[in-house]
């Protein structure tokens, strides 16, 4: 169950589903999401789409609406503005979270009723209370999954916790497992700090499609061909929604104070609510002729374009260990990010990537990036670093999941002798 669907960037919930039905599970996902940008091409999976009423409102409609508000000066005069304030989308979606439980949960009864499921999958903050309502009232087994938290920073603040409690909530209810991503956010400090008990989580860190990485091509040429980037030039490739804390603004600003003779390209992978500042920021500050924004991408064209960079890179507020840090190291990629949550944890500063402490060091961050620039000697050392963290820490897809799936079978095997 889930709120935003089988996206096209989101490889955590589509290798879970994808590796479930090799297991022979049958996988129904419900969600409330208007359109699915990627839905799996497999057998053995059904959606179920409801999207909350109001939602499909037709852009012409929308567009309509949009004319006849009335809007002030300052609106319709407004140049879009990058958002760091990581409040702001809470506070948005705060007003969908009510509604979104008891639409959802009129669409789980009915699917309850006419499926005979073996256990409940909740995702994140949405879909996990839905899932374990119904679980309970339905006498299954329910699990709860959890891709990483933004509230390690908010522990030692009651009042913010308390405001952003659907965030947290969700962890407490008592699921048969819960799941939480080893993504350096510091997810296991947050589960311990609101006592859930330990012998009830599982502290997990993300695979890698090995399948799509280690399928050889050289499609890496034509991509720089196609997009006129010189191969003399040293590509940095950042890939991620363009959403309020993945922070791609630092990169924006560390580019602009490169020095003109420096040949360095920055491309931009993915899409969000805040890709049209971000445009702007480029644009204001003048490196247009240096970056590309791609938009949304299917996973094996990111991939494509991770091959061609010479550097991935990334500045998000909370944590860097997401895929796109994890598929760096399986290919062998310098990576440049600032050391946030646990990232220290995965990134060693000389080893197989850089560090920069202060996060808003934006001198620091283009200081670090002429570095891999101008030495080749170092990003060929950090590129063997890279693939050797990867042979000791990073396991296929295939493998995290077989290990979730036993835990889950055990869970399920456990409800029938009950039974």
């Amino acid at each position: 169950m889930s709120k935003s669907g089988i996206a096209m960037g989101n490889q955590s919930l589509y290798n879970t589903l994808l590796e479930y039905v090799n297991h022979g599970y049958s996988v129904h996902v419900l969600t409330s999401a208007n359109r699915l940008n990627r839905s799996p091409d497999l057998k053995g999976i059904t959606i179920h789409r409801h999207p909350l009423p109001g939602t499909w409102i037709p852009a012409k409609l929308r567009l309509i609406r949009s004319f006849f508000s009335k809007k002030s000066d300052n609106e319709k005069s407004r140049t879009p503005v990058v958002t760091t304030d990581l409040n702001y989308k809470q506070y948005r979606a705060m007003h969908k979270v009510i509604p979104f439980y008891l639409w959802m949960s009129f669409w789980t009864f009915l699917l309850m009723c006419r499926y005979r499921f073996q256990f409940l999958y909740g995702y994140e903050m949405f879909g996990t209370p839905v899932a374990w309502f119904w679980a309970r009232l339905f006498g299954k087994p329910v699990i709860s999954r959890f891709q990483g938290t933004l509230m390690s920073k908010y522990l030692n603040s009651p009042e913010k916790l308390l405001y952003n409690w659907t965030h947290w909530l969700p962890m407490k209810l008592p699921t048969d497992l819960l799941i939480m991503t080893d993504d350096g956010t510091q997810g296991d400090k947050v589960l311990k700090y609101l006592k859930v008990p330990e012998a009830r989580w599982r502290f997990w860190q993300n695979g890698v499609n090995l399948s799509y990485i280690h399928n050889e091509s050289s499609f890496q040429n034509d991509l720089r061909s196609e997009h006129g980037i010189s191969f003399d030039t040293i590509m940095f490739s950042s890939a991620s929604r363009l959403t309020y804390w993945k922070r791609v603004d630092r990169i924006l600003r560390a580019l602009a104070l490169i020095p003109k003779d420096r040949k360095v390209f920055l491309v931009i992978i993915g899409d969000g609510e805040q890709r049209s500042a971000l445009e702007y920021m480029v644009a204001d500050l003048g490196i247009a002729e240096r970056v590309l924004f791609t938009g949304s991408l299917a996973h094996d064209s990111v991939i494509r374009w991770h091959k061609t960079a010479d550097v991935l890179i990334s500045t998000y507020d909370v944590s860097n260990i997401g895929n796109q840090m994890l598929e760096a190291q399986v290919l062998g990629k310098p990576y440049l990010t600032v050391n946030t949550g646990d990232t220290g944890k995965v990134i060693q500063h000389g080893l197989n990537g850089l560090l920069v402490e202060d996060p808003d060091d934006h001198v620091k961050l283009a200081d670090s990036m002429v570095q891999l620039i101008d030495d080749n000697q170092l990003r060929t050392r950090l590129s063997e670093g890279a693939l050797d963290y990867s042979r000791k820490n990073i396991l296929s897809w295939k493998k995290r999941l077989e290990v979730e799936i036993k835990d889950v079978e055990q869970i399920i095997t456990s409800y029938r002798r009950e039974q």
